[in-house]
């Protein structure tokens, strides 16, 4: 039975991986949200669902009725993405907010852009060093700080990516993602964070240049600079160890510099979060109560400090280990219960069928956005700036990756805004204004019309007429 149901999550993959490449090879973009979702879906749940199904292997999660909840879950899986496919399809509930987001534009320099970029990183390091250390805000400031130096990361590659070949680009944008990354890695034991940073620049590398190119082209750097960010990561997850967060600076730099990436790799290819959604399956409601919507909750509740609401809700990774029994773990570890998971402790019959409706809505709003907006940094890069945590959504802490995200994109977004108007208050003009109309994706009034440059008294509507006219008398279409 068991190997039988790994070979259902085998197949359940192969379609969602064949979906994807069906969609890229219509010319829809390979970095979207929605792409990031569905591999971490793939990987935190389907593919460690193979696995451990397939290998009977389910580590620590204690789960003692494979074959039960081995089927519930791949049901539970099936029905999760037959509604996430329907409503994102349909856009039943976006109601076009995607147009109120943003509009495009006539992108920056590159160096405006790095400018910037170097600016985000500033403010990155506020929150990081300063900011963070007021006891009541910590958390949150490290949150944000996180956020910002994925932006700038990502900001730096799209100024990079449009001069690739200049080598003064290129050594601001890896100076610059070196600091970007260190502000991460220091005194943190997640890797998380490291992640947002390197997809940010990879994203925004894609956006500035790569997006314009075949993918043949494309696909040779792309994987270049993606395989340097996954070492870096296997790097830093091969050098974590406890109490990360009273190494030095030149400690953590020595750590990184002798660790083995690839047996980090290793690690991080190896998941078991399907195997602590079956647990919960299986312990849901039988040895705790359905928590209805926790997830919900305890995303909202996450900018309260615990100190002011000490009953607040706790992240279920961290609750449900004593539950299971795991032992001779240091303080605070915490598991990654898995989407599926998530749904069976948070009330299956309400969650299973709301949360991908949410999760369909959020995200092809975000795409749609990015789609209509593909030269506008501002609008794109904050909503690129969160993939990391958008592709650990199906891993979970759901409600903690979900907070994680709006945060991201809403502090983006804001020092975006701060730094472009003090450009234009500096400089007396806006970094770009030439503005496209929402409507029809062209150029709208703000930009010189023909009138305004030349006199409106230069032009003849009937010679213009005439103009427009071929040879043979077929009217051609106007230029935009």
């Amino acid at each position: 039975m068991e190997s039988l149901l790994s070979l259902v999550n085998l197949i359940v993959m192969l379609i969602i991986i064949s979906v994807m490449i069906i969609r890229v090879a219509r010319g829809e973009a390979i970095f979207s949200l929605t792409h990031f979702f569905l591999l971490g879906f793939i990987q935190f749940q389907v593919l460690s669902a193979v696995f451990g199904l397939g290998m009977q292997n389910y580590t620590e999660a204690g789960v003692s009725t494979p074959e039960s909840s081995g089927l519930i879950f791949t049901f539970m899986v099936i029905v999760f993405l037959t509604i996430f496919a329907v409503f994102w399809k349909t856009k039943a509930l976006t109601f076009g907010f995607e147009k109120r987001l943003g509009r495009d534009i006539e992108p920056p320099t590159p160096g405006a852009m790095m400018a910037v970029a170097w600016g985000i990183i500033l403010f990155a390091g506020i929150f990081r060093f300063v900011i963070a250390y007021i006891p009541v805000i910590s958390a949150l400031a490290l949150i944000i700080a996180a956020g910002l130096c994925a932006a700038a990361a990502g900001l730096g590659a799209w100024a990079w990516a449009k001069k690739w070949n200049n080598p003064i680009m290129l050594g601001s944008f890896l100076a610059l993602l070196a600091v970007a990354v260190f502000f991460t890695m220091y005194q943190n034991f997640g890797r998380r964070d490291t992640a947002n940073v390197m997809v940010a620049a990879v994203f925004g590398a894609y956006q500035g240049y790569f997006r314009h190119v075949s993918l043949r082209r494309a696909i040779i750097p792309l994987t270049l600079v993606g395989s340097l960010g996954l070492l870096t990561l296997g790097a830093y997850s091969s050098a974590r160890v406890e109490g990360a967060a009273q190494l030095s600076a030149a400690q953590t730099i020595r750590n990184l510099v002798t660790a083995n990436p690839f047996k980090g790799l290793q690690g991080m290819i190896w998941q078991d979060a399907s195997a602590y959604s079956m647990y919960l399956i299986e312990a849901r409601p039988e040895v705790n109560p359905y928590d209805t919507l926790h997830s919900l909750y305890y995303g909202a509740s996450m900018p309260i400090p615990r100190q002011f609401w000490p009953d607040k809700p706790q992240a279920l990774g961290l609750t449900v280990v004593p539950e299971i029994g795991i032992r001779f773990k240091s303080g605070g570890f915490n598991i990654g219960p898995g989407m599926i998971g998530h749904i069976a402790n948070d009330n299956p019959y309400i969650a299973l069928w709301l949360y991908p409706i949410i999760f369909a809505t959020f995200l092809r709003i975000a795409d749609d956005v990015i789609k209509r907006c593909p030269n506008n940094p501002f609008v794109v890069m904050p909503l690129g700036s969160c993939l990391a945590e958008v592709l650990a959504f199906s891993r979970g802490e759901l409600g903690l990756f979900v907070f994680r995200a709006v945060a991201t994109i809403v502090s983006a977004y804001v020092v975006l805004w701060i730094l472009e108007r003090m450009y234009a208050g500096a400089t007396g003009r806006r970094l770009a204004s030439a503005q496209y109309d929402e409507s029809e994706d062209q150029l709208n009034a703000s930009e010189t019309a023909p009138e305004q440059e030349y006199g409106a008294d230069l032009i003849q509507p009937e010679y213009a007429r005439e103009y427009m006219q071929s040879d043979d008398d077929h009217q051609t279409e106007p230029q935009r």
